[in-house]
């Protein structure tokens, strides 16, 4: 029983810890990217950088699967 209680909190720990790294990749990839461009900020189209070596590829790809390549390009479109 013991067992299994501290393998659901080290589960749980492990999906925190997950998701707040790779937070703080997305932030800072954002960061660097952008503070790269300098001036050239502007004539980027609107949204974020995306998630780091991934970017926007799983909502693409959710988008295509769905039938509705549509609901992705909208995104973007103010």
């Amino acid at each position: 029983m013991e067992l299994e209680v501290a393998a659901s909190v080290a589960l749980a720990v492990l999906i925190v810890a997950y998701g707040f790294i790779f937070g703080v990749l997305k932030r800072v990839n954002e960061w660097i990217y952008v503070s790269r461009l300098g001036e050239k900020r502007a004539s980027l189209p609107p949204g974020d950088m995306g998630w780091p070596l991934v970017g926007k590829m799983w909502s693409f790809l959710r988008a295509f699967r769905s039938d509705d390549p549509d609901s992705f390009l909208s995104t973007f479109i103010s």
